[in-house]
C-alpha cells in the first residue's frame, strides 16, 4: 500500500459526494477515498540519494474526482511569461498537512507564503551534503515559515490573476523546519514539463 502525504491534481475529474463537512475549522467536502491504477516514478530518481534529484512522480487514479470549491486542477507553467527561468523574489504558496509548529501533523490543509531565493546562495547552504541542480529550486528561509515533514509531494504554487501555476513540488528542507536563513528545496516543475507531457499522453 502506498501512502502519499500530499498531491497535485493535473487532470479531469468528476466524482460527486453527498455534501460538505462543516464540523472542522473550515467547511470542506466529505473526504473521497480514491485508489490508483499506476504510479510513474521518474526514471532517474534514486530514493537513497541525498539530493533527492528527480523527486517527481505521477499517479493515475482509478476513477475520477469531482471538482469543487476545495478540489481544483492546477496549471503547468507552460506559458513563456510564466515559465521564466529567473524566479528569484517570486512570491509562492505551499500547501500540505505536514508537521506544524506544535510538532504534530495538521488535520486541516494549511498553506504558507514563501519567497523563491537565489539558487547559488541556497546551494551554498547545502554544499557539504550535495550539489543542487537546475531541476531544483529553493524557497523560504524566513523564521517559522516553511514546509515540513509530511508535506512532501505537495505543491509550491504561483498565483497569476485567478490562475494557479505549479512551480515546485515539496521535496525536503533543513533538519529543523522554519530555520532562519535556510530555504527548503523543491523540484523545479518548469524543468519537467516535457517529461510530464510525455507520460500523460
Amino acid at each position: 500500500m502506498f501512502h502519499f502525504s500530499s498531491g497535485i491534481t493535473l487532470g479531469d475529474h468528476n466524482i460527486t459526494n453527498d455534501g460538505p463537512d462543516c464540523d472542522r475549522k473550515s467547511c470542506a467536502d466529505i473526504p473521497v477515498d480514491v485508489g490508483f491504477e499506476k504510479v510513474i516514478f521518474h526514471e532517474d530518481y534514486i530514493p537513497s540519494q541525498k539530493g533527492r534529484f528527480n523527486d517527481i512522480a505521477l499517479i493515475r487514479l482509478d476513477r475520477s474526482v469531482g471538482f469543487s470549491d476545495y478540489i481544483r486542477p492546477i496549471c503547468l507553467p507552460t506559458e513563456a511569461g510564466v515559465r521564466a527561468s529567473n524566479n528569484v523574489g517570486l512570491e509562492t504558496i505551499a500547501a500540505g498537512w505536514g508537521v506544524t509548529e506544535n510538532d504534530d501533523y495538521s488535520d486541516v490543509l494549511r498553506k504558507v507564503s514563501l519567497t523563491v531565493v537565489d539558487q547559488r546562495k541556497c546551494a551554498q547552504l547545502y554544499r557539504t551534503k550535495f550539489r543542487l541542480r537546475n531541476s531544483q529550486l529553493c524557497a523560504g528561509g524566513q523564521p517559522g515559515k516553511d514546509t515540513c515533514l509530511g508535506d512532501s509531494g505537495g505543491p509550491l504554487m504561483r498565483q497569476v490573476g485567478n490562475t494557479f501555476y505549479l512551480y515546485g513540488i515539496i521535496s525536503f528542507g533543513p533538519e529543523k523546519c522554519g530555520t532562519t536563513g535556510i530555504a527548503g528545496v523543491y523540484t523545479n516543475v518548469v524543468q519537467y514539463v516535457d517529461w510530464i507531457r510525455r507520460k500523460v499522453e
